[in-house]
C-alpha cells in the first residue's frame, strides 16, 4: 500500500524547480491524467500536462515557492492546501495564490486526476484596487 500522503508532499516539494516539476509530473501521474485547474484550464493526458507545464516554466522562471498547509487522505483521495509562488531566476515575483487540490490516486500509486482551486480574478487581470 502507498504512502499516498507522503507521495503528495513529494509531489508538491518538486514545483520548487521547474526541471525538477516536470520530471515528477512524468514520473508520477498516469498517462492519462485528468489535472483541471478550475476556472483557467484543463489537460488531459500526459503530453497535455508537459506542455502546459512547459508553458509556465519558461525562459527565465525558476519554478514555485511552496508552504504546504494541510495534507489528508480520504480513500484514494489526497487533499491539499498551499500557498505558492511562481518565481523568476532573479527572484522577482509572477504570481502568488492560496490552492486547494484534490489528487486521486490509482492502485499504483500514480495520479490519475488532480483538481485545483484557486481564486482565478487576479489571473484574470481583474483585480480590485
Amino acid at each position: 500500500m502507498h504512502d499516498l500522503e507522503k507521495l503528495t508532499r513529494q509531489f508538491l516539494e518538486s514545483f520548487t524547480d521547474g526541471a525538477a516539476l516536470l520530471a515528477a509530473f512524468q514520473e508520477q501521474v498516469a498517462e492519462g491524467i485528468d489535472w483541471h485547474n478550475i476556472g483557467l484550464s484543463r489537460t488531459l493526458g500526459r503530453e497535455q500536462g508537459v506542455a502546459a507545464l512547459g508553458a509556465m516554466l519558461g525562459p527565465g522562471i525558476r519554478g514555485f515557492e511552496i508552504e504546504v498547509q494541510h495534507v489528508a487522505r480520504a480513500g484514494q483521495t489526497v487533499l491539499s492546501e498551499r500557498y505558492e509562488r511562481l518565481v523568476k531566476n532573479d527572484g522577482s515575483l509572477v504570481f502568488e495564490a492560496q490552492v486547494a487540490a484534490a489528487f486521486d490516486f490509482d492502485a499504483a500509486g500514480l495520479i490519475v486526476a488532480w483538481r485545483e482551486y484557486q481564486d482565478t480574478v487576479p489571473f484574470a487581470g481583474q483585480a480590485p484596487r
